[in-house]
């Protein structure tokens, strides 16, 4: 760092040794993990197998899923005496600063409700959706005026093997100005898929096949799968019930 001296008195390089991580670092993320996950461990949790951002504790009839995102710890627990047991632990013995929200209903851009009585809760990315609709607002419009009730038809099975136009085509061409948005729509529906979307899926999966190098017919069922979208801004996924 400037101020110091690069060199000691027999002439060789000097380099600084990290005692303590410094925010924006490299290792600064894996250090912040490492050292909440000691803490969680030490009020007896334990680390999931699968996701190693999942944390479980188990005690008697009590269990408690903590889930780490970042710095933002999402519990899910059916003993609230313990959740404000461990929310006190992290305060007060393990010295963290810490914003107890409450009740989750916003989480990585995902509305939450619930409705008790019937044991679900839904998940909705609306505000997502219409960011998204206005985003893409100047292909949607040229592309049809129709809105549909289903995102894909049959026609996904004919791009079966299809490794879209050759390379210096008219229709390579021509499709060269869409190729960054083609990436992009689908990244979007990715996001939606994997959350709230999952009916997508198979639309989405075929036609993110093609991102690199789409024909035009690829390009027309992507806007078939946002004019659907459009249609249905509102689409949320519920889980849970008393079924």
């Amino acid at each position: 760092p400037e101020g110091l001296p690069r060199y000691n008195e027999a002439g060789e390089e000097m380099v600084c040794h990290l005692r303590k991580s410094i925010y924006g670092l490299r290792q600064a993320p894996r250090i912040w993990f490492n050292h909440f996950k000691s803490s969680l461990i030490a009020f007896q949790f334990r680390q999931s197998e699968v996701d190693p951002c999942l944390f479980i504790y188990e005690s008697g009839s009590t269990v408690m899923y903590g889930l780490l995102w970042v710095d933002d710890l999402v519990i899910l627990t059916n003993d609230g005496v313990t959740r404000e047991r461990l929310v006190n632990f992290l305060r007060d013995e393990r010295r963290y600063t810490l914003t107890d929200k409450g009740e989750a209903n916003w989480l990585l851009g995902i509305a939450l409700s619930r409705d008790r009585e019937k044991r679900t809760i839904t998940l909705s990315q609306s505000l997502y959706i219409r960011n998204l609709l206005s985003r893409f607002s100047v292909y949607i419009n040229q592309s049809n005026c129709r809105q549909f009730d289903i995102p894909a038809t049959d026609e996904l099975n004919s791009f079966h093997g299809d490794k879209g136009p050759e390379p210096g085509s008219v229709e390579a061409e021509q499709m060269r100005p869409f190729l960054g948005v083609y990436l992009q729509i689908i990244g979007s529906l990715i996001w939606l898929t994997s959350c709230t979307l999952p009916h997508l899926c198979v639309a989405t999966s075929v036609l993110s096949r093609f991102s690199i190098n789409p024909r035009q017919q690829h390009w027309s069922a992507l806007m078939r799968v946002l004019l659907y979208i459009q249609k249905h801004p509102d689409e949320s996924l519920t889980l849970g019930g008393l079924g």
